[in-house]
């Protein structure tokens, strides 16, 4: 292991990963400012060492520590999304249905529905049917907070920053 990190911009890169996992192949681009060829050869070197491991999600590549528990790579790469993170943090404070979400964040049924259904299929929230009512919840609240609280500095979010906040607030 010491080998492959030997070089500074393969540590730098394994870094970014580790403080920042389900970050995907654009992002570290960006944030690391280097050029997708090198980038992606790094990346490749890192995976064959089994230090870090890629998910496809829909149109991304995300990248995590090999070390990450899989129930926290579903959490993560959703949690990487600003708008499906702002449902999130929403439904965090309290079940509700989509018209209530719709109303809250200001966003479309329609699109509102496909972050809705990402957030089912990752296992991060739960729909409970009552006649024609739908009420969406978080199936674990603990684990989604335990994930915003450890990598909260990689979330360059201030919904984010006021959640956890006051939610901190309440329980010290």
């Amino acid at each position: 292991m010491n080998d492959i990190l030997e070089l500074e911009n393969r540590r730098q890169l394994f870094d970014l990963i580790l403080r920042s996992p389900g970050l995907h192949l654009r992002e570290l681009q960006r944030q690391l400012d280097w050029v997708m060829g090198q980038l992606e050869y790094h990346l490749d070197r890192l995976e064959d060492a089994g230090l870090v491991q890629a998910e496809k999600e829909r149109q991304f590549k995300r990248y995590f520590p090999s070390e990450l528990a899989p129930a926290d790579r579903n959490i993560l790469g959703p949690l990487r999304q600003e708008a499906p993170r702002q449902v999130v943090l929403q439904l965090l404070q309290a079940p509700s249905t989509p018209s209530e979400l719709s109303r809250q964040l200001k966003i479309p049924l329609s699109t509102l529905s496909e972050y809705l259904k990402t957030l089912l299929e990752s296992d991060i929230a739960t729909v409970k049917q009552e006649g024609r009512v739908r009420t969406y919840s978080i199936r674990n609240p603990n684990q989604i907070l335990n994930n915003l609280v450890t990598y909260r500095p990689s979330f360059i979010d201030s919904m984010v920053d006021r959640f956890l906040d006051t939610w901190l607030e309440m329980y010290r």
